[in-house]
């Protein structure tokens, strides 16, 4: 990776020399054949074997991943006329609009200062911040590596995670295109990467590292504070030393104390939360979710009225589903709908279904599941009343990929564990 940085600041160097005539598409499309054709050459070079003496097919898996990539990359610049990418258009536009006016002085925030940054450095042109994109899910494809290196599962499964975060279709697509997904996912990635590592270790860095990371994500997406908020709260209910969930009526009442100071600070800075800028109130929840039910993928899910706090209370896991399993059947309008749901809501959903699964069947990394699960619900809160589109569900909860992914392997590993631990007592 630190080849490919080396590379990437060389062709910035060349790049701040061109004339202007030359800082066009051409000379963007040379550098980053350049790059790919010594980032592939690399990872073809590179050979690691399992402790057992196996070959190892990550580094070809992570080659055919960055292919793919690039290639849908190119698709989404020249291609569009046959097929537009799902969430291409607006939002990439919008992103490209606000670089360009972070360039010329204006004050912008969030994804478009840092890709009027990467415009800065090379020259403005979608394709570099499409390729950086895929950079950054490259390198998120290597922390879960990291991470899946870390837990007590078995190969297959680790090999199954791999195959996942390399090729689930609607991350390959996202991380190709000019959206923010791509950095929040890695930011994400790296607070879980962190989090695990505090658990495994207790050494209180990393769990400090884990917030400073995830707030780099909350600066691109001001939802992702659910990673925080699910941090604080596994932190008040473990203990610390033997990394051990444990309720006890003090935890449980630093927990609520906990939630009521966010509650204060949300309801008094409502404006730092994007989205609910401008909320004070339940209802206020409820109207702007509803408001969000616009186009064909749009759904409505009130099983009581949501405008009190235990109405909200009440809808909250109905929202938590839609918000996982869209485009549900009874949604689906044709042939993306269905491969929507057969790639992306159905794993989703399985994670949590297998998690709870194995929470209930055995004891294999408990612990961790319980984590992960929570982070999870807690994202899936936070989002599932920002979001009544299935579209943009599709979209949000790609964020949270390497999660899901972790839950479901060590969640389908620990099932599968007992199994054969019941099968070998018969």
């Amino acid at each position: 990776m630190l080849f490919f940085i080396c590379i990437l600041i060389f062709e910035m160097v060349i790049t701040d020399f061109l004339p202007a005539n030359m800082k066009n598409d051409s000379t963007a499309i040379t550098c980053i054949l350049i790059n790919s054709c010594a980032i592939i050459f690399l990872l073809s070079k590179s050979q690691k074997y399992y402790n057992d003496g196996k070959k190892s097919n990550f580094e070809f898996l992570v080659m055919i991943s960055y292919i793919l990539r690039v290639i849908f990359m190119f698709w989404d610049k020249y291609c569009r006329n046959i097929f537009i990418f799902p969430n291409s258009g607006l939002d990439t536009g919008t992103f490209d609009h606000a670089a360009r006016a972070f360039l010329s002085g204006k004050s912008v925030d969030g994804y478009g200062r840092i890709l009027g940054y990467i415009y800065k450095l090379f020259y403005p042109n979608t394709l570099w911040g499409q390729y950086i994109n895929i950079l950054a899910a490259i390198l998120t494809i290597y922390i879960l590596k990291k991470i899946l290196d870390m837990l007590d599962i078995h190969l297959k499964y680790k090999s199954i995670g791999a195959y996942l975060i390399c090729f689930l279709p609607n991350y390959l697509i996202m991380s190709a295109i000019l959206l923010r997904e791509s950095f929040i996912t890695l930011f994400l990635a790296v607070s879980i990467w962190q989090f695990l590592k505090w658990w495994k270790s207790g050494n209180k860095l990393n769990l400090v590292l884990s917030l400073v990371v995830c707030y780099g994500a909350v600066y691109l997406h001001t939802g992702t504070i659910a990673y925080a908020v699910a941090i604080i709260i596994i932190f008040i209910l473990t203990n610390n030393k033997k990394r051990e969930f444990q309720i006890t009526l003090k935890n449980i009442f630093i927990l609520i104390l906990f939630i009521i100071c966010f509650f204060i600070y949300y309801s008094n800075s409502s404006d730092d939360f994007g989205y609910l800028s401008g909320v004070n109130s339940v209802s206020d929840i409820s109207n702007k979710a509803a408001s969000m039910n616009s186009g064909g993928s749009g759904y409505s899910i009130s099983i009581v009225p949501d405008d009190t706090m235990l109405g909200m209370i009440i809808n909250s896991p109905f929202r938590i589903f839609f918000f996982l399993a869209s485009p549900l059947p009874w949604y689906w309008r044709g042939i993306n709908d269905i491969i929507a749901f057969l790639f992306s809501a159905f794993f989703y959903t399985i994670s949590i279904y297998y998690s709870f699964k194995a929470i209930k069947l055995t004891s294999k990394n408990k612990n961790i599941i319980i984590c992960l699960l929570i982070f999870a619900i807690s994202s899936a809160f936070i989002y599932s009343w920002g979001v009544s589109n299935a579209g943009t569900a599709l979209r949000h909860r790609d964020k949270f990929l390497p999660n899901f992914i972790l839950l479901f392997i060590i969640a389908s590993d620990a099932i599968v564990s007992k199994r054969l631990q019941l099968g070998s007592k018969q």
